[in-house]
């Protein structure tokens, strides 16, 4: 059961780094999986909204290493 928490904790966790509009929050949470790239798509567009995705071009710590065909890609610093 363990493993089933650990796995829900991360997807909410994923799930609030798309969704949140606090740029600390995402930031957090990014860093403490280790995540190198964040991609947003089709799919993540239409789940969180562009609103919610637009922090990550706010955000110094992420930069633009993709943009093409409706997919941004960002490496985390």
């Amino acid at each position: 059961q363990r493993c089933s928490t650990q796995h829900g904790n991360r997807f909410a966790d994923i799930s609030a780094i798309y969704s949140t509009s606090e740029t600390a929050q995402a930031l957090t949470l990014l860093r403490s999986y280790s995540m190198r790239y964040v991609y947003v798509g089709a799919l993540e567009r239409n789940a969180y909204g562009t609103l919610a995705l637009s922090k990550f071009e706010h955000m110094p710590e992420l930069h633009v290493v993709y943009n093409e065909n409706s997919v941004i890609i960002y490496e985390v610093d």
